[in-house]
């Protein structure tokens, strides 16, 4: 097992590089009495732990240890009498017969542990094939990326938000896409070259603001590893007065399941960016766990349903009930919203009979780039209902 502690750096930069050793030191014994006796524990380097387990006779019997010791994790650490929770993603592999070499299982289990990262943290994965496959891939998008903007493969399409009352279109989400090798690769297998979205953005509402007499806002969405950098505010402040544009004009969307991984450095991070003036919008909602405090402390604008629940809203009942409940707190909360992905009447009806306030899908529009959507704008502001 290659075990990696969750959002160690930033328990070392609010607690101090003792405490950040001491930690360490706690979680090792915590791990030496999870493992069965003759198992073997040790520290690769940083926050970086090994656990060796001889004599598996059933794949099982390594997957149990990995839950206990994810379980056990759930229970905080006891360091200079403060509590402190201290979560771990784990990579599994296991022998084949025999015949896996030392270096090959390092890197599968390294591989795995990364993909447990990805999958949201605090848990484990254990390599196989489609690990394999994945990891190749990422490799050949890493070394394509690197020449993607030289090249000019990166564009950004736009897909207008229309107002569910005024059939009027109030904004747009400007959505990154790479054309590599004559195809279309979505945002989804590549990992988002954020400040590069966030500058060609701005530079298109820059273009916008001088031809638009009525200027619709653009979305941009915000990772979870843009949230960690640490010169996040201060870049986007300098493309801001770079480009000229009016914060106004500019929403930044983070998801919901981002925020989790560190509420508290998301708070401060999120507050920053707003006092820019940019406007906040939480994406994909009611897929996380976000609780109602922490949402009401932020400075949010809107909230985005994530198209999951729209999908079968007409068909589904709970999904009716979900989003209902969803848009009626927003309000409340004196928020928008936005539902993602509607794709029909049907369901235009129902978000619009549920007081919902925007809706975005390929019922009205699809993505196009940014000469299509300009002239959109230009021509036809107000949408058919």
């Amino acid at each position: 097992m290659f075990i990696d502690l969750d959002n160690f750096k930033l328990i070392n930069d609010n607690y101090g590089h003792e405490f950040g050793d001491n930690l360490l030191i706690a979680i090792s014994e915590r791990l030496v009495n999870l493992v069965r006796p003759g198992d073997t524990v040790g520290r690769f380097a940083g926050d970086e732990f090994i656990v060796i387990c001889d004599q598996i006779s059933d794949t099982s019997i390594s997957t149990q240890l990995a839950d206990r010791i994810v379980n056990a994790f759930k229970q905080p650490i006891l360091v200079h009498d403060q509590e402190v929770f201290a979560t771990l993603s784990i990579g599994l592999v296991t022998s084949n017969n025999g015949e896996t070499t030392a270096e090959e299982m390092f890197r599968g289990a390294d591989a795995a542990m990364y993909s447990a990262k990805e999958r949201g943290r605090d848990g484990w994965v254990a390599y196989d094939e489609a690990i394999i496959s994945h990891t190749r891939q990422q490799l050949e998008i890493a070394n394509g990326l690197r020449g993607a903007i030289k090249n000019q493969e990166l564009h950004l399409v736009y897909q207008p938000i229309v107002n569910i009352h005024t059939n009027t279109i109030t904004g747009t989400e400007a959505l990154l896409r790479w054309i590599h090798e004559g195809k279309m690769v979505g945002p989804d297998v590549f990992i988002p070259i954020g400040y590069w979205v966030f500058e060609q953005a701005c530079r298109t509402m820059a273009q916008w603001e001088k031809q638009l007499k009525n200027v619709p806002y653009i979305s941009i969405n915000l990772s979870a590893r843009q949230v960690d950098e640490p010169k996040l505010v201060q870049r986007f402040q300098e493309i801001l007065d770079a480009t000229g544009v009016d914060p106004e004009h500019i929403v930044l969307e983070i998801t919901e399941t981002s925020l989790l991984t560190d509420v508290h450095r998301a708070r401060k991070v999120i507050q920053s960016i707003n006092q820019l003036g940019i406007r906040i919008a939480i994406d994909d909602f009611g897929t996380g766990y976000s609780s109602l405090s922490q949402l009401s402390e932020l400075p949010v604008s809107t909230l985005k349903v994530d198209r999951s629940f729209i999908n079968n809203l007409t068909s589904k009942h709970s999904n009716m009930v979900v989003t209902q409940a969803i848009i009626k707190m927003a309000h409340t909360l004196g928020l928008k919203v936005t539902a993602e992905g509607v794709e029909n009447k049907q369901q235009l009806e129902a978000l619009r009979n549920m007081e919902c306030d925007n809706i975005q899908g390929y019922y009205y529009f699809k993505p196009v780039l940014f000469d299509e959507v300009t002239d959109i704008l230009k021509k036809n502001f107000a949408v058919a209902s």
